[in-house]
């Protein structure tokens, strides 16, 4: 009766955090119809904030929390010329981020070489970019900003 109890407990828990917006997450639950009901998570899907390209722009050109802007290094568009380059132009970096390391899509590299940006260095470049994004961005944040860079 107890774990009846806390299966119902939980469940309504979780229900609620997801009403709020609390938890952006979703579990497939499954119920056993045995004498002791047992609750089965089968799986649970993680669900990435959905960016906001305009707003991405911003931090993209501006930098956010003290934090430099990525426009410091990269160039966005054709318009732009450097003499020296000290990142990758990120004209069409979508397309190149889908396909630069097997069983990533583009957000999930562009997300991961903004929090981790010494892993995946581009071939030509140095590993310098600035290593402290994921410690002056929010998951939202993030994921603006990636929205932005894939409208490149």
């Amino acid at each position: 009766m107890l774990k009846s109890a806390l299966i119902v407990l939980f469940i309504s828990f979780i229900m609620g955090m997801t009403a709020c917006g609390a938890v952006s997450s979703t579990a497939t639950i499954t119920l056993a119809a045995t004498a002791e009901p047992e609750l089965i998570v089968t799986e649970v899907v993680s669900a990435e904030p959905i960016g906001d390209a305009e707003r991405g722009q911003q931090i993209f050109t501006r930098g956010l929390d003290e934090a430099p802007p990525c426009s410091t290094c990269h160039v966005q568009s054709g318009l732009e010329t450097r003499m020296f380059q000290l990142a990758p132009s990120l004209i069409s970096v979508g397309e190149r981020a889908a396909t630069r390391i097997e069983g990533m899509n583009a957000e999930e590299y562009l997300h991961h070489s903004i929090v981790a940006p010494s892993e995946y260095v581009v071939s030509g470049y140095r590993a310098m970019m600035y290593g402290n994004y994921a410690d002056h961005f929010s998951d939202k944040d993030i994921a603006d900003l990636v929205a932005y860079l894939l409208t490149l």
